[in-house]
């Protein structure tokens, strides 16, 4: 005789509901891949104030292209403007890091560790201005009047002074003599000398010329008026001193006047 076992009409869904609740439970109990860390960027960038109100910038980048150093100055520098035209977009730099130097300084700096295939001007933020102005551009086209820039150098105090305007643009002219040459030795071509055009009533030198010229002239007007301002200074501190000089011999002057005068009307009386 054959058995046949009944169960209950709700066992099966019952033991359905079961087994999907032991699967949630499953799911929920296996262990979770752990939440990314957020990326740290592999470059950046700051900026200080020194004692006298200069602006100095520091910069680490671990190398890539320009999109990258872009990426690096806006996310230092929010309020930075950064353009470059379409053949910069495929130049590459090697990792660096500079620490403390001028805006100027780190553009060329930049431009120097391209190798040539990038140019990298600034302009740099003043009082109306909140942010810099960054422009890169790749190589020079075949025209030769494309590699030809101007820029303005403010030099109040080298200009002001004829004598020391007359030193420093013969110092110029032998200096684009002497690159000349190296050039025509080096690559067997002279170049063009750059032109200096100073306009007296605004103390501004204006510079017409190639981006190397122009950068070369820049930083000798730059260390000039360093120069020029440590002279001034030394010089007012003498002028301060001859005339504490001149005050104490006037007073000394002046006693000894009256001790005569005392001495004389001491005599009289007698």
């Amino acid at each position: 005789m054959k058995y046949r076992m009944k169960f209950p009409a709700l066992w099966l869904p019952m033991t359905l509901a079961a087994l999907l609740v032991v699967h949630a439970h499953a799911q929920n109990s296996s262990p979770q891949p752990a939440a990314k860390a957020k990326e740290e960027l592999p470059f950046k960038a700051s900026l200080t104030h020194t004692d006298k109100g200069e602006l100095l910038y520091s910069m680490k980048f671990d190398g890539g292209s320009v999109l990258r150093l872009q990426a690096t100055v806006e996310n230092a520098f929010p309020e930075d403007n950064f353009l470059y035209t379409g053949s910069a977009s495929s130049g590459r730099l090697p990792s660096f890091e500079i620490r403390n130097v001028r805006l100027a300084e780190l553009a060329r700096s930049i431009a120097f560790l391209s190798e040539g295939t990038l140019t990298v001007e600034v302009v740099p933020r003043d009082t109306t201005m909140p942010g810099n102005i960054w422009r890169i551009s790749g190589p020079a086209s075949s025209n030769p009047l494309s590699a030809v820039t101007m820029r303005a150098v403010a030099a109040p105090r080298l200009i002001g002074n004829p004598d020391r305007l007359k030193r420093w643009s013969q110092q110029v002219q032998d200096m684009e003599m002497e690159r000349s040459a190296i050039s025509a030795r080096l690559t067997g071509r002279e170049i063009t000398n750059t032109v200096v055009k100073v306009l007296s009533d605004q103390k501004v030198f204006v510079l017409i010329g190639s981006e190397a010229g122009i950068a070369g002239i820049e930083s000798m007007i730059t260390a000039s008026e360093l120069f020029a301002a440590e002279e001034n200074r030394r010089d007012q501190e003498e002028k301060i001193a001859e005339q504490a000089r001149q005050a104490q011999g006037a007073v000394r002057e002046e006693q000894a006047k009256k001790a005569a005068d005392e001495e004389k009307a001491r005599k009289n009386g007698r």
